[in-house]
């Protein structure tokens, strides 16, 4: 038999992978694998969230003995890291609104743990002498936290997942999703 009027022979699974003349849409191969995805994405979803609620917990629990809020120290981390970041600059940082961290900043502001300051038409935050003692007590405590919920992980686990959490943040994005636009 000549090599054209040989049939070629597929592998029993070979041709579920081949898109259909309708589309890649429309073959049940592809509509399998696009719900199995949907499902991989929504159980790595609840999992993510599931275990930032934990450390969120946890935290929280932690930093209630310096009565501060996770928020409230986000604050300081960052002016502890910037001092002189603007108010629209720190929103941004943290990821909140700008009365959200106006909010935040008048609390501190009255625990004299912070000072602002104009700058022209800028607002400029800093941390005030005791918020600065503060925060450095804190922030050692915070550091020798830190480590306890990753020591389960071997050090190649932590580093593919801090890479897997790298690439979703790219993806993800600062302004992603509905409701982005109320910023």
């Amino acid at each position: 038999m000549s090599e054209k009027g040989k049939k070629k022979r597929q592998r029993p699974d070979e041709d579920r992978h081949q898109p259909s003349p309708a589309g890649p849409d429309n073959h049940p191969q592809a509509a399998h694998d696009h719900e199995h995805d949907r499902d991989e994405a929504a159980e790595t979803w609840a999992l993510l969230a599931r275990t930032y609620l934990k450390l969120d917990r946890a935290v929280t629990a932690r930093l209630s003995s310096w009565d501060l809020t996770p928020a409230q120290f986000d604050v300081l981390s960052r002016l502890g890291a910037e001092p002189g970041i603007s108010q629209q600059e720190l929103a941004d940082r943290l990821l909140v609104t700008k009365g959200n961290v106006s909010q935040l900043l008048a609390r501190l502001e009255v625990r004299g743990l912070i000072r602002r300051k104009r700058d022209g038409r800028v607002v400029r935050v800093y941390l005030a002498d005791d918020g600065r003692r503060l925060y450095d007590e804190v922030a050692e405590a915070y550091q020798s936290w830190i480590p306890e919920p990753f020591s389960a992980l071997k050090p190649n686990q932590l580093r593919r997942l801090q890479k897997a959490l790298r690439i979703l943040d790219e993806q993800v994005g600062i302004d992603a999703g509905p409701g982005a636009e109320r910023r």
